[in-house]
């Protein structure tokens, strides 16, 4: 069953445990999660199987540049058994993991990535055969497909702390239904919802992004006094700077607002996401909608049924606390990792899967295409025009090296966009003053 992804209900226990603590290099950035506890829990679980060392990628990469944080990591990596590595961006050389193996053959490379149905395509689907362990946090097809290209894959669907969204008791229920959340890069439809929502009568409360920022607690607090929050999951990404494949075929993702309403006690209408049921059990633990008018009928039935919405709305809770909560999701993470070091130690693991009585999502059926280098140049364009913004010469020298790759084109359109759009805000702002005078 090597060809489909690991089983992410089974804790997959760990069968040996060596005498000496194995040793991880973790390059992620704790400060750049969404939710507080996000990273920092993940580090603390890690730390209970490994001896873990912090690199912040992020601040490394923007303030050093490409070349200088990878010179870094190389110049690291022979201590370490594990490296770990939380980026989501399509920021280091195609050939950096094979770097990685060639100082250090013994090493294990985990690669946990967010967005993955948009960053899979466009970068890391080439680099899976550098890969010991694939983590799709939001994803099922990505982590359907990485399996099987050969690679131990798992989808965690998204992996939230009960310490940022936790269940308020005696919160009175004031608001109907409540959406959260930006609007932007989904192709306009979470608009056309919800514009179609208010039209059909619905009573909903919009807060997040588009809707003027609140704080996480404040938002805990809204869904604590929410009946229904809406989870719309078509991916968002801006098409000013990423391109997809031309034959990709995108998939919605398992929203982080599914589970941190279900930790708030609060019911959830999730827009629909094929092999769900991995997770949830279709209309008893979690409720779809497929289209507009399925949403409002469902928000209608559910609003004049409060046990019924009740009812499924335990049954989520009390089996997310049982089994996906963050702690839960990133002991299989940890102990999966520490099993596969053991396998190259020469210790003998047995792998627990996906049941087969889930279909997995064809490689083919996601499009037949090739990575190409276009967002690689055009993030690393991002850290070039960083560099020179703070006169850091040597790094931006250093991190030009890209271009032998392909020019940033939609990197500098976007700028020029920009650039065009603050002088037309500017320009109208000395017209209405003058004007005025």
């Amino acid at each position: 069953m090597i060809n489909r992804p690991l089983c992410h209900i089974s804790d997959n226990k760990i069968n040996k445990l060596p005498n000496k603590t194995y040793k991880m290099l973790l390059a992620c950035s704790p400060d750049r999660a969404h939710q507080t506890h996000t990273i920092t829990e993940m580090q603390k679980i890690l730390s209970k199987n490994f001896k873990v060392t912090n690199f912040s990628i992020f601040d490394a990469l923007y303030k050093f540049g490409r070349v200088k944080t990878q010179e870094k990591i190389f110049s690291m990596i022979s201590n370490f058994d594990v490296f770990m590595i939380w980026l989501s961006k399509p920021a280091l050389d195609f050939n950096f993991y094979k770097k990685l193996k060639k100082i250090n053959p013994s090493i294990t490379i985990v690669y946990f990535e967010g967005d993955s149905d948009v960053i899979f395509p466009i970068y890391s689907k080439r680099l899976v055969k550098d890969f010991d362990f694939f983590i799709a946090l939001d994803s099922l097809d990505v982590a359907d497909v990485v399996s099987q290209m050969g690679c131990k894959s798992i989808c965690l669907g998204n992996v939230i702390s009960q310490k940022d969204f936790y269940h308020i008791q005696n919160t009175k229920k004031k608001y109907e239904v409540m959406f959260y959340g930006g609007l932007k890069f989904q192709g306009g439809s979470r608009q056309q919802i919800l514009e179609f929502l208010k039209q059909k009568g619905i009573p909903i409360h919009c807060f997040g992004k588009s809707f003027g920022y609140i704080s996480s607690k404040e938002l805990n607090k809204k869904i604590n006094q929410s009946k229904i929050v809406i989870s719309l999951n078509e991916v968002g990404f801006n098409p000013k700077t990423i391109k997809l494949p031309k034959n990709y075929k995108i998939s919605t993702h398992i929203k982080s607002k599914i589970f941190e309403a279900i930790l708030c006690k609060t019911f959830v209408l999730s827009e629909e996401i094929e092999n769900m049921d991995r997770f949830f059990i279709p209309n008893k633990e979690l409720v779809s909608f497929s289209n507009k008018l399925d949403l409002v009928t469902k928000i209608n039935f559910f609003l004049k049924n409060n046990k019924e919405r009740e009812r499924i709305t335990l049954a989520s809770y009390n089996k997310t606390l049982r089994l996906f909560e963050s702690k839960k999701q990133y002991k299989k993470m940890s102990n999966i990792i520490f099993k596969i070091v053991n396998e190259k130690k020469g210790f003998t693991e047995k792998f627990e899967y996906l049941s087969k009585k889930y279909r997995l999502k064809h490689i083919s059926e996601k499009g037949i295409y090739e990575v190409t280098n276009t967002a690689f140049v055009n993030f690393n364009a991002q850290l070039i025009h960083k560099h020179l913004k703070n006169h850091r010469f040597r790094e931006l020298f250093l991190d030009m090296k890209v271009l032998i790759y392909g020019f940033p084109v939609m990197y500098i359109k976007n700028q020029v966009f920009h650039f065009i759009a603050d002088t037309y805000v500017k320009i109208r702002e000395i017209y209405r003053n003058i004007i005025k005078n």
